[in-house]
């Protein structure tokens, strides 16, 4: 610092330190070195500790000196901490009392605190409470001394407690909170010194605290007659549904018949019990047919059934993942991508940098992110029907074998008519882009749902406002979400989510930013995932045909660092049905009450199969703690496989007519051609119980 020639005051000054003051003179061309020692306050207590063996009923004071040896004020303030050890207790009576509470000492100065020890209404028992000073002090900024009271020739308080035992039952990760009274019976004080629990039902036995189980008050007087109330909480995080767990709530107090009062607790972890019928399906179908069936599904144990339904070939084959196919076809869609129309659901912010909002990941790197091999079953036909540029996910895509096509058509210049969609397994969109059309967009995806397509909406299509999808998908409730919910950009983390959802397979990070905020799914919708701030990541509609992934696939995101390829894969594969033209069950998911039931439907469609053999699998996954996946074998014969008919009778002939009864050795329908010659088989009887009729006894 450059100042004029002169004398000059100098002041050194800091909190808590003394404040020196100098005069120097400056001379051009003169350089000063000032070093100043300041002294710091300093915080003295004399005593450093109390100690009190008093009767019941006794008030006495003590002086406690407070002395600043130091070079400036000490300011403080003092207050008692009561306490069991280390544990502060808030639930106490107050008997330590310190005045004044607060104030100031000079430098060499001191200054002498009343320090007030009550014992009345106390029980026979030792108390311990800190006597805590905070301070300006710069080294010592917080001081404790200890104070103990002991308190002896209290009338004794006697304790009652009810219920006699306490019990809860909870599904996994939920909790649930009891409580019980404790009554004074004595003539005098009862202090609950503590409650502590013992988990009987882990080795070793007492020793183990049950980590199920916590109580709230722990520490409280009470005086005769009088009554506290207990919280128990019971949590069964990370319990195995299907257990039963066994504690003792210990109660120490200073009753002298029983200082330590044993209360029983039971926790049982509800379970699923999951049953289905028929265990398998074995028909026979001429081909241009449909065929529906019944796959009843049942829960006989005391939890919530929570399941979902898929179905796949029989033994999917381990396929390795086509890297070249997926650069090949990247490369394709960034060359042949056209340019999206005006307008962006991006906030002002974000639309005005050309960046993505994080490092955009290489191709190279989010292939090697991928899985070496999956298991693949039927290879299905995908449309990304986008209001953006999707060339990432469809690279991603074609890399997995599940994927026979992954075609791409930008919404934002045009919609789809119905017949363009009717040849795509699922159809995956959103409008990062305004849609040419939301309504008509709409329109045509409940169009094709109703003639068996499904549908995966993203990102900027969930919500409410400008940029999403409208028409009957959403007037009519096809997606999983009802009203509500905007575009925002906040970041999350994958949160709570069910591990066992096939769209979760392997899927463990997730991250994003471009989402759309409060989302309420529909009444029937299973929500699978959430993000760490408790918003929708994903979520089915009833009908199992239409999902909702609430995270951005676009190449202009926040990048592709994560698991959102495998999702996109998982989520594809599961809202197909597996891939399957000829299978297919309805709804996908849901929950049953204990001991209660529901109906799948499984439907047989042979209108573009040719006579064959198929074979195929349901699979059922459940929270059900003690059972696999529930597979149900499939087994389709369709066309003019040979029957063979045995036990052939006839009766009841006339002129006219007569009735004919057989078996067969396979479930077939009722049909037999007859004529009058071996060559003139031209007329058809169908079984009495119909055409459609199908089992191994007939009569026509």
């Amino acid at each position: 610092m450059l100042l004029p020639s002169g004398p000059y005051t100098i002041e050194a000054r800091r909190d808590g330190y003394a404040t020196v003051q100098d005069t120097v003179t400056v001379v051009d061309s003169q350089t000063k070195v000032l070093n100043y020692v300041l002294e710091p306050v300093f915080l003295l207590a004399t005593p450093s500790s109390f100690k009190d063996t008093l009767d019941a009923g006794i008030v006495v004071d003590h002086v406690l000196n407070i002395a600043n040896p130091g070079g400036s004020t000490l300011r403080f303030a003092v207050a008692p901490d009561y306490k069991i050890g280390t544990e502060i207790l808030p639930h106490f009576r107050n008997w330590l009392t310190i005045t004044p509470d607060s104030g100031e000492v000079n430098s060499n100065q001191s200054l002498d605190l009343n320090v007030n020890v009550n014992s009345v209404g106390l029980a026979n028992f030792t108390y311990e409470a800190g006597i805590v000073f905070e301070s300006n002090d710069p080294n010592r900024p917080s001081v404790v001394l200890d104070h103990t009271l002991t308190v002896q020739n209290a009338l004794d308080g006697h304790i009652s407690v009810t219920p006699s035992s306490l019990a809860a039952q909870l599904e996994p990760d939920q909790t649930t909170v009891k409580t019980f009274q404790i009554v004074n019976e004595g003539s005098g004080p009862l202090q609950i010194s503590n409650i502590t629990d013992d988990d009987s039902s882990e080795p070793p036995g007492p020793t183990v605290d049950a980590t199920w189980l916590s109580s709230s008050p722990r520490f409280f007087l009470v005086q005769p007659g009088e009554t506290t109330l207990v919280e128990v909480a019971f949590n069964s995080a990370s319990l195995v549904g299907g257990g039963s767990h066994v504690a003792n709530i210990l109660i120490n107090s200073t009753d002298p018949n029983t200082p330590t009062f044993s209360l029983p607790a039971t926790l049982d972890i509800l379970a699923p019990d999951i049953a289905v019928l028929p265990l398998a399906f074995d028909l026979r179908m001429d081909v241009g047919k449909t065929q529906d069936k019944i796959l009843n599904i049942s829960n006989t144990g005391n939890g919530i059934l929570r399941y979902t339904v898929s179905v796949q070939e029989n033994d999917p084959v381990d396929a390795p993942l086509n890297t070249t196919r997926a650069m090949n076809k990247y490369r394709s869609a960034r060359e042949n991508s056209t340019t999206s129309p005006e307008g962006s659901s991006f906030s002002t912010r974000t639309s005005q940098s050309s960046s993505p909002s994080s490092a955009p990941q290489s191709f190279e790197n989010i292939l090697a992110a991928l899985p070496d091999r999956v298991m693949a079953g039927d290879e299905l036909k995908i449309l990304i029907a986008s209001a953006d540029d999707a060339s990432t996910l469809i690279g991603v895509l074609a890399a997995f074998p599940d994927f026979a096509e992954v075609d791409y058509l930008n919404t934002g210049q045009g919609t789809p008519s119905l017949d363009s969609l009717l040849p795509y397994d699922v159809v995956m969109s959103w409008p990062n882009w305004y849609y040419s059309d939301p309504t008509a967009m709409g329109n045509v995806l409940a169009d094709y749902v109703d003639e068996g397509g499904n549908v995966i909406l993203t990102a900027f299509s969930l919500g409410h406002d400008g940029w999403s999808i409208r028409g009957r998908i959403r007037e009519e409730n096809y997606v999983p979400y009802g009203p509500g919910g905007v575009d925002w950009f906040k970041n999350a983390t994958l949160g709570d989510h069910d591990p066992n959802h096939p769209a979760m397979e392997e899927v463990t990070t997730l991250s994003d930013s471009w989402r759309d905020a409060e989302l309420s799914p529909h009444s029937g919708a299973t929500l699978f995932a959430k993000w760490s701030d408790g918003e929708s990541l994903g979520a089915v509609n009833e009908a199992g045909n239409v999902m909702g992934l609430n995270l951005f696939f676009g190449d202009s995101g926040p990048g592709w660092g994560d698991d959102r390829g495998r999702l996109a894969r998982n989520s594809l594969v599961h809202i197909s049905g597996g891939g399957l033209t000829w299978l297919s069950v309805s709804p996908t998911s849901g929950e049953v009450a204990a001991s209660d039931a529901t109906e799948i439907t499984v439907t047989f469609d042979t209108t573009t199969l040719s006579d064959s053999t198929y074979a195929a699998e349901i699979i059922l996954e459940s929270n059900d703690p003690d059972e696999a996946p529930v597979t149900v074998p499939v087994n389709l014969k369709v066309g003019g496989y040979l029957v063979v008919m045995t036990d052939i009778r006839t009766s009841n002939p006339t002129g006219q007519s007569m009735t004919v009864g057989w078996k067969t050795d396979l479930s077939a329908d009722g049909r037999v051609f007859y004529g009058l010659t071996p060559d003139e088989l031209n007329l058809i009887a169908e079984d009495s119980r119909g055409p459609d009729f199908s089992a191994t006894v007939h009569f026509v």
